[in-house]
C-alpha cells in the first residue's frame, strides 16, 4: 500500500475542516445592498485580459489590492499558528508549493503569477487558491452566447486536484 502524501493530508484535512465549518452559521438575509459601519463603497470593477500570459492576468488586481490581501493572510496566519505549535503554516509554506506545478494550465502559472507579485509565499497562495474549493467542492463559471447556446468555459473542482474533469465524457 502506498503511503499517504503531504499533498492528501492537506487536502483530506481542509475537507474535514471544512465539513466542521460549514454548519456553525445560519442563512442570513436582508443583507443586500450592503450598509453600515463596515460598509466601504462599492467595489471596483477589473477586466481580467485571458490575452495575457497566466502568470500577468491578475497583476492589476494584486497591485491594487495587495495591502487587503496581506492583512488577510496575516490574519489567517495568526489564527493558524495556534495549531499544532505554528506548525501548520510551515507545512503550507514548505509543502504546498510541490503541488502548484500539478495543478491544470493556466492555473498553475496564474498562482505563481500571483504570489510574485504580491510577495506572499506561493504556498500560502496556493492554499488560498484551493481553499474555496474545500469549502465549497464545487464552482463554475456557465456561460450563455447570443444563440442561447450554453457552454461551462471554466470548471475547477475537487476533481482538477486529481486529474481533472473530462469534459467529452462528462459532456460538458
Amino acid at each position: 500500500m502506498k503511503p499517504i502524501s503531504v499533498h492528501d493530508i492537506i487536502i483530506i484535512s481542509l475537507f474535514l475542516f471544512s465539513q466542521f465549518v460549514r454548519g456553525l452559521e445560519d442563512c442570513r438575509s436582508g443583507m443586500y445592498p450592503p450598509k453600515g459601519p463596515t460598509f466601504k463603497g462599492n467595489v471596483t470593477w477589473y477586466t481580467v485580459n485571458l490575452d495575457l500570459p497566466p502568470s500577468e492576468r491578475w497583476t492589476q488586481v494584486i497591485k491594487d489590492k495587495n495591502t487587503e490581501l496581506i492583512t488577510m493572510v496575516q490574519t489567517i496566519k495568526d489564527l493558524a499558528r495556534g495549531f499544532f505549535n505554528g506548525k501548520l503554516v510551515d507545512l503550507v509554506d514548505e509543502e504546498l508549493p510541490l503541488i502548484v506545478d500539478t495543478l491544470p494550465q493556466p492555473f498553475s502559472d496564474e498562482i505563481k503569477g500571483i504570489a510574485a507579485v504580491s510577495v506572499i509565499p506561493l504556498g500560502e497562495i496556493t492554499l488560498f487558491n484551493i481553499f474555496y474549493e474545500v469549502f465549497i467542492v464545487c464552482t463554475s463559471i456557465v456561460t450563455e452566447d447570443f444563440n442561447e447556446i450554453f457552454t461551462m468555459p471554466g470548471i475547477w473542482t475537487l476533481g482538477c486536484l486529481w486529474g481533472g474533469i473530462d469534459r467529452i465524457k462528462h459532456g460538458l
